[in-house]
């Protein structure tokens, strides 16, 4: 359980932090309703989900949302289901995606991949090959383009594919134990220390359980 004693200075995407302990508390108490969770909620998560809110945007009910989805199978997630890692210093510990229109243009890349867009675009164009230069024919081009890379995107969404950054958890005794967020750029190594960490303040039982996956 998040015990609260440390403030912190972070620097993220430009933006300077101070944060107290009192900061952390409230923050969590706001967002995390349910006494059970914050209970296994580590005090790097609650910061980690603290500077994303105030550095990039990002509205911290997304992941509360994700958390849920993994809590109570009643709840729909919006991203893909929960994985293990497979490799090292990862393996053993497990991750969910969580998204926020911050991540859209990453999703619109990935979902326009492997050529798709580029197909859809000469599907458009093959079909209006030989009819007339006129304005209203560019303009029904133009939609038609943009509908097909909208569709492409509701794909990717309808098979709950949409990545952004990851929630990074312990699962031990049937329970998950939520230890920080983190983008899919960080060094591996990085986020592995960050749990190990995690686990040292506010869950030492667990620091053993991480050490034995490797």
């Amino acid at each position: 359980m998040p015990v609260f004693s440390n403030s912190y200075k972070v620097t993220h995407n430009g933006v300077d932090l101070q944060i107290s302990s009192n900061d952390l508390k409230g923050f969590a108490n706001s967002f995390i309703t349910d006494a059970n969770v914050i209970g296994r909620c580590s005090e790097r998560f609650i910061l980690d989900l603290y500077v994303y809110a105030n550095t990039s945007g990002l509205n911290p009910t997304v992941v509360i949302e994700e958390i849920q989805a993994l809590e109570s199978p009643e709840k729909q997630s919006r991203t893909k289901t929960e994985s293990m890692f497979q490799r090292q210093p990862l393996k053993g510990l497990w991750h969910k995606h969580f998204f926020s229109s911050h991540f859209l243009p990453q999703n619109m890349l990935l979902a326009h991949g492997n050529g798709r867009i580029d197909k859809k675009i000469e599907q458009v164009f093959s079909k209006y090959q030989g009819m007339e230069d006129t304005e209203e024919n560019y303009r029904a081009i133009t939609r038609e383009i943009r509908q097909e890379s909208s569709d492409l995107y509701n794909h990717r969404q309808g098979q709950n594919r949409l990545t952004g950054e990851w929630i990074v958890f312990v699962k031990h005794k049937s329970q998950n134990y939520y230890m920080c967020i983190d983008s899919h750029a960080n060094d591996d190594q990085n986020v592995y220390d960050k749990v190990i960490l995690a686990c040292e303040k506010d869950f030492p039982a667990l620091k053993q359980v991480v050490e034995n996956y490797s």
